[in-house]
C-alpha cells in the first residue's frame, strides 16, 4: 500500500512539473488573455505600470549579445514578444524553434521578440544562439532584476505586449507548438 501511495505522489509531482516548466516556486500553467484583442483605449487616465494584464509593461534597459543596450520603451510602436528563460531549463529550450518559426512569419510586420535569459554569463547564451540558429534579439539579465521585476516564478514566462506598451497575454510555461503561440500573438498584431 506504501509503495502504491509513493508510486502515485511521485506521478502526480512529475506531472506538475511537466506541466509549469521549469519553475522556482510551485505554480501551475497559466495562460491569460486580454479580451480586448490589442485595442487601447485612449479615453481616462494611462493604466498601472505593472505585470497584470492591461498594466503598462514595466520598462526596462538591458544588454544584448554584442553590448547593446535595449530599452523596453523604446520598442513602443512595435507589438513585443518577452520570453523568459535559460538554457538549461528544458521546457525552455523545447520551445525556442516555435519561438523562431514565429518570429521568422511576423518580424516583417513589426513583431519584436525579446529572449531574456536569466543570469547566465554570455559566453553560454551566445553558443546556445549559435547552435541553435536563432535569430531573435537575446537579453543578458545578469543580476536577475529584470526577472523580478516582472515577478517570474517559473520558466519559460512569456509576455505579449502590444504596440502601446500594454500587456495583453502572459504565459507561464512552454508552448508545446507554433500555433499555441500564435494563438496568444493574435492579442497584439495588427
Amino acid at each position: 500500500m506504501f509503495r502504491r501511495l509513493t508510486v502515485i505522489i511521485l506521478i502526480v509531482f512529475t506531472t506538475g512539473l511537466m506541466i509549469t516548466g521549469c519553475p522556482q516556486s510551485s505554480e501551475s500553467d497559466s495562460t491569460l488573455s486580454s479580451s480586448s484583442n490589442g485595442a487601447s483605449s485612449s479615453t481616462g487616465p494611462p493604466p498601472p505600470v505593472g505585470t497584470e494584464i492591461g498594466n503598462l509593461a514595466p520598462d526596462f534597459q538591458l544588454q544584448d549579445l554584442d553590448g547593446n543596450t535595449v530599452s523596453l520603451s523604446e520598442l513602443r510602436g512595435s507589438p513585443v514578444i518577452i520570453n523568459f528563460w535559460y538554457t538549461r531549463c528544458g521546457w525552455c529550450v523545447v520551445e525556442m524553434p516555435h519561438l523562431q518559426a514565429v518570429y521568422e512569419e511576423h518580424s516583417a510586420k513589426g513583431l519584436v521578440l525579446l529572449a531574456i535569459d536569466w543570469g547566465e554569463p554570455l559566453s553560454v547564451v551566445s553558443q546556445f544562439k549559435q547552435d541553435n540558429n536563432l535569430t531573435f534579439t537575446m537579453l543578458l539579465d545578469s543580476d536577475k532584476a529584470v526577472s523580478l521585476k516582472y515577478d517570474v516564478i517559473g520558466y519559460p514566462t512569456t509576455y505579449f505586449i502590444d504596440k502601446d506598451g500594454i500587456i495583453r497575454a502572459k504565459k507561464l510555461g512552454a508552448f508545446l507548438s507554433k500555433e499555441e503561440l500564435e494563438e496568444e500573438l493574435e492579442h497584439i498584431m495588427p
